[in-house]
């Protein structure tokens, strides 16, 4: 049986912006938009027209200095999508410059994230020869998806330490994520001729979680043409109801060099380690994991041409599993040579 899985997607997005002084402790941006989503795929939703959404928005922000110490960031999204409906999302964000390059910082902030084309209208059959044109339908969304929803809040430091060269830049955070749209099985649906089958859609889980973490970012420059850097995530994922998969690295590391070389070259090795994580299914579980890319890149002119000269590394520290515990999903270690020129 060969199946066609042909199809065409378009975007259009306009969007208008506008910053305006309204005092000399007051200013603000605000902005209007407007995007259409179509996508004409008989494989993806079995109709020959073109499958469309489109969404309307109004955005703005309200920045007030109060004292030369205090900033006060106040801000809103609001939408009317054509299947969704409206909705609003509300930031709120407060900085205390306590000592010169030195910054507290606190907000909360409102968040969501609409359904795909796909989870809002997705319809995938196929048709076996063998049972005389019955489909078999995998895919099935009913529409009524709704969009997932996150609170965050979050407390921050930011330092700048001039003598040093040294930045520093602190976070920690709470968000709480309700509906996530998900996958489910509906097997009720699928016609006893194809007993065993599975027939999916989509949803919004009833149940929420929590991410609670800290994280920070460190930035030294100890001397001209060297950049050093390194950034930490330690996270904890709480289900609502005491769940203990799906859960992800507790932790992150990322160690970075950017130097600076003779005859203008660029040297960067980037670093990175991933705790252990889990899908659900013990067999997709990942064990920690590390990865070291290198690059080295030389600039030169030819006449008016600016050309660049690249060899790089990535997974130089070897093989490694990147979506599944298995052999179907990994990043291999692979070595390129790259060649850019600017006319």
């Amino acid at each position: 049986m060969t199946v066609s899985t042909n199809g065409r997607g378009r975007r259009s997005n306009l969007e208008l912006q506008h910053q305006i002084g309204l005092a000399p402790t007051l200013r603000a941006v605000w902005g209007a938009g407007y995007k259409h989503d179509e996508a004409l795929s008989d494989a993806l939703y079995v109709t020959e027209h073109t499958v469309a959404v489109h969404e309307s928005r109004l955005f703005g922000n309200l920045e007030w200095r109060p004292q030369s110490q205090w900033l006060v960031n106040l801000g809103g999204f609001w939408g009317d999508h054509s299947r969704m409906g409206s909705y609003f999302a509300p930031r709120l964000m407060v900085n205390f410059h306590f000592l010169p390059g030195h910054t507290l910082r606190a907000g909360v902030t409102d968040s969501l994230r609409l359904p795909t084309l796909f989870e809002l209208a997705g319809d995938v059959r196929y048709y076996p020869p063998a049972f005389a044109g019955r489909a078999y339908r995998l895919y099935g969304s009913d529409g009524s998806v709704a969009e997932e929803k996150l609170h965050a809040r979050e407390i921050g430091y930011f330092g700048n330490f001039r003598s040093w060269r040294l930045t520093l830049d602190v976070r920690g955070f709470d968000e709480r994520m309700r509906s996530m749209i998900i996958r489910h099985e509906n097997t009720a649906s699928v016609p006893a001729i194809y007993a065993g089958a599975v027939q999916y859609g989509f949803s919004n889980d009833p149940e929420g979680f929590r991410v609670r973490g800290l994280e920070y970012q460190l930035r030294w420059q100890p001397w001209t043409g060297t950049d050093m850097m390194l950034g930490q995530t330690f996270e904890r994922l709480l289900w609502e109801r005491g769940r203990v998969d799906n859960q992800p690295p507790t932790h992150a590391t990322t160690l970075a060099l950017f130097q600076k070389l003779p005859l203008e070259a660029e040297l960067g090795l980037m670093y990175t380690t991933t705790g252990a994580m889990s899908w659900g299914n013990p067999d997709d579980s990942l064990p920690a994991r590390e990865r070291l890319d290198a690059r080295l890149a030389l600039p030169l002119r030819i006449g008016t041409t600016r050309v660049e000269l690249a060899v790089g590394v990535q997974a130089a520290t070897g093989v490694y599993p990147d979506n599944l515990n298995g052999s179907r999903y990994f990043v291999p270690r692979r070595a390129y040579g790259a060649l850019r020129l600017e006319f």
